[in-house]
């Protein structure tokens, strides 16, 4: 496809992208919800030039595209420690600002990209997260924590 040449051919390009990305992002089954790595069998390698579009995506999609777009960029993160330098910080600011109920489920599927290098900052982001959380949510942030601590 040529290279859209105006304001109005990139929009409607991006737009057709957007709604091609989350209905990819949304047709996920459970099992490739659950599996490591990136969704849908697809390689890190293929999905990160796009991850601009998965951040966008999530910060327009719904519930299932935030939570299909978190694993997807973790497994991306996950595969390539390079880049995991420019998707991990976005991954801790979604941590930080995203609904508490989803802190625990984001945090599971983000531990697959934590290592020595950003577990700090990751557990850093948790532990503040703590105080608003509730029961069983406290339960399953403290174990992610104390997974990621052997990283």
């Amino acid at each position: 496809m040529p290279r859209p040449l105006t304001k109005a051919q990139l929009l409607s390009e991006s737009q057709k992208e957007y709604h091609a990305l989350e209905q990819f992002l949304a047709a996920l089954t459970p099992d490739q919800i659950t599996q490591p790595g990136a969704p849908g069998g697809l390689a890190a390698d293929e999905l990160f030039p796009h991850w601009g579009e998965l951040r966008q995506a999530m910060d327009g999609g719904s519930v299932i595209t935030r939570d299909a777009g978190v694993l997807a960029l973790a497994g991306i993160t996950a595969a390539h420690s390079a880049y995991g330098h420019e998707i991990f910080p976005y991954l801790l600011e979604h941590l930080k600002t995203c609904r508490p109920k989803d802190v625990p489920q984001h945090a599971e599927k983000t531990l697959a990209a934590v290592n020595a290098e950003n577990k700090a900052a990751f557990i850093a982001v948790l532990v503040k997260r703590l105080d608003i959380l509730q029961g069983t949510q406290v339960k399953r942030v403290q174990k992610v924590i104390r997974q990621a601590e052997k990283h």
